[in-house]
């Protein structure tokens, strides 16, 4: 019977142990480059002593930072090491602090915290000049998480994302994806990183990191890039956005500062389904309500729309089955990008310039850009000629057209693919053109036909 015990107890010591072992496991995985914020929103219960002192632990990193070190404007404060919980009254804080020096310098300091129920021990120990790191980034989308790494020093951040809806067969016959591209390798573009973005009014004037697949804008040039919450409705770390990829405005702007100060002009970019690093966000992720992308065509010819509001793709929403995440498969050779790419430039008339080729004199995509007239009068002009290679009917049959020009509503979409044919192979900028004019063709003589009597 004693030995019956011994080794009952032995088994819940070994039990014990590995509980502990996977929990703290797990704490060093969803806190390491984790910003300091979210930790004690996030991990409350696990640190019970930091998300009570929260706010005294920022007050005092930053009036030490700015006497001791000379910091004008911190950024970002991410765990550099798990946290350490000695007691219920103790804690210790490994922490990196980035921030602009006072003579304009970008700086990474680590920092040791000793956090008690009364006091606060300050330490700093080293720096990295933003000058000498090599920063990449790594999306996995169905992890819904960015990692930002140096590989030049053991700096690391993670940051919770909200990226695209799903594709279920609209776009790609017989595929489920996500309307978020791939991307094997791409860049962000000291050029292309706006500081505020004030067009759409939704990216409310926070920064807007575009993506490019080359490191020459006009061969590079996508619709995809890193933003806030559209018009800063309450982050979503879900299957939720247009195309994009969502970040909290905190960790963007530091993203910004990262790009538009350091002493690279690109920094590399890969967006898969799934990455090979583990760490990861205390955040929760949000699986159900996700978005779809909405079928406009048929089910045999499947066809997906643009809202002229905004420029975005039509979706909608799934209230109650769950996303098919088990069906989003990762390829080597995934060129998404060069199949979904709709335009979301600023929408003003210099940005909006016609071939020299095009009459401008009563056009419809002239007159969609004045928004004075009322009544739309079709072009005179002779339309191109169609392209020569046959293209498979998107959402119906294309309808020959006596002299070229739409008679009816369903004439649209073959008129318009006609003269700017965005479908066929050529390069990622010429194609964004060809779809905004599309675009611009669809929407004006659909403004056209509802206005006739």
């Amino acid at each position: 019977m004693k030995l019956f015990f011994n080794l009952l107890f032995s088994l819940f010591c070994l039990l014990l142990t590995q509980a502990t072992y996977a929990q703290s496991a797990s704490s060093n995985h969803l806190a390491v480059g984790v910003r300091l914020d979210d930790v004690a929103k996030y991990s409350s219960r696990e640190y019970p002593l930091l998300s009570q002192r929260l706010s005294e632990v920022k007050r005092t990193l930053n009036d030490r930072m700015s006497v001791e070190l000379g910091a004008a404007e911190i950024f970002h404060v991410f765990f550099n090491q798990r946290p350490r919980k000695i007691n219920n009254d103790r804690m210790e804080l490994a922490l990196t602090v980035f921030y602009r020096h006072l003579n304009d310098e970008y700086l990474f300091t680590n920092i040791f915290l000793d956090l008690t129920k009364t006091r606060i021990f300050f330490t700093s120990t080293s720096t990295v000049s933003l000058n000498e790191t090599a920063f990449s980034l790594e999306v996995g989308l169905i992890d819904r998480k960015l990692i930002v790494s140096d590989s030049l020093s053991d700096l690391k951040m993670v940051f919770p994302a909200g990226v695209g809806g799903f594709d279920e067969g609209v776009m790609i016959a017989d595929q489920i994806s996500l309307v978020t591209p791939r991307f094997q390798s791409a860049w962000l573009d000291k050029r292309e990183a706006y500081a505020a973005r004030q067009k759409p009014a939704y990216f409310a004037g926070k920064p807007f990191l575009r993506i490019t697949i080359d490191q020459e804008l006009n061969r590079g040039y996508t619709a995809i890039g890193f933003h806030v919450q559209p018009n800063l409705t309450p982050f979503v770390r879900g299957f939720d956005s247009n195309g994009c990829i969502r970040l909290q405005t905190e960790d963007l702007v530091a993203l910004h500062r990262i790009l538009a100060h350091g002493r690279h002009l690109h920094l590399p970019v890969r967006v898969l389904y799934r990455i090979a690093d583990s760490a990861d966000h205390p955040m929760p992720k949000i699986n159900t309500p996700f978005k779809t992308l909405l079928n406009t065509g048929t089910k045999a010819f499947p066809e997906f729309d643009i809202d002229p509001e905004n420029n975005l793709v039509l979706m909608g929403r799934e209230l109650k089955r769950s996303p098919p995440i088990s069906l989003l498969k990762d390829h080597k050779d995934d060129q998404y990008h060069r199949i979904f790419n709709y335009d979301s430039r600023e929408r003003t008339t210099a940005q909006m310039s016609l071939p020299s080729n095009m009459a401008v004199q009563n056009d419809p995509i002239q007159t969609h850009l004045n928004p004075r007239p009322i009544v739309v009068t079709p072009p005179v002009t002779q339309p191109r000629q169609p392209i020569s290679q046959p293209r498979e009917p998107i959402s119906q049959p294309r309808q020959p057209v006596n002299d070229g020009l739409p008679r009816t509503i369903r004439d649209v979409h073959p008129y318009c693919i006609a003269q700017y044919p965005f479908d066929r192979d050529g390069w990622n900028f010429t194609r964004n053109r060809l779809r905004r004019q599309y675009n611009e063709c669809i929407v004006a003589w659909s403004q056209h036909f509802q206005r006739r009597p």
